[in-house]
């Protein structure tokens, strides 16, 4: 039996793999972006081993950043200038089950949003 990492996969596709799994050990499971998070590896093609090492690396990370998070989701909920965008946000079908009103769940998303570039050039890094 062969151990050594599949041919099939690119460098590129192991990062992006690492970096989209990411977000589910960040952001709290229970959340309907998670399911599109939980899809994305399969339509992508990218590397389901890393994409699970990145979700169970990103777990204890967001336990200790949770308080970071919570700070961001509500600095976010409170902004005057996002009012507009809650209110409407709050009345449209699908995005209320999205739990964009919890302070942790909406914390955490941004701040993977604004660190999976820079996870995926590590990672890529890493794997190099």
């Amino acid at each position: 039996m062969n151990t050594t990492p599949s041919k099939d996969y690119s460098i590129n596709q192991l990062a992006a793999g690492f970096s989209l799994g990411s977000v589910l050990g960040l952001t709290p499971l229970l959340s309907l972006h998670n399911l599109v998070f939980l899809a994305l590896p399969i339509a992508l093609r990218v590397s389901l081993r890393t994409f699970l090492l990145g979700w169970i690396v990103a777990i204890p990370i967001a336990f200790l950043l949770d308080p970071m998070f919570d700070r961001i989701g509500s600095a976010l909920l409170s902004a005057p200038a996002l009012r507009p965008l809650w209110a409407s946000a709050s009345s449209m079908p699908l995005v209320p089950l999205t739990s964009f009103n919890n302070t942790v769940t909406l914390g955490s998303f941004c701040f993977w949003m604004v660190t999976c570039v820079p996870l995926f050039f590590l990672s890529r890094k890493a794997v190099a």
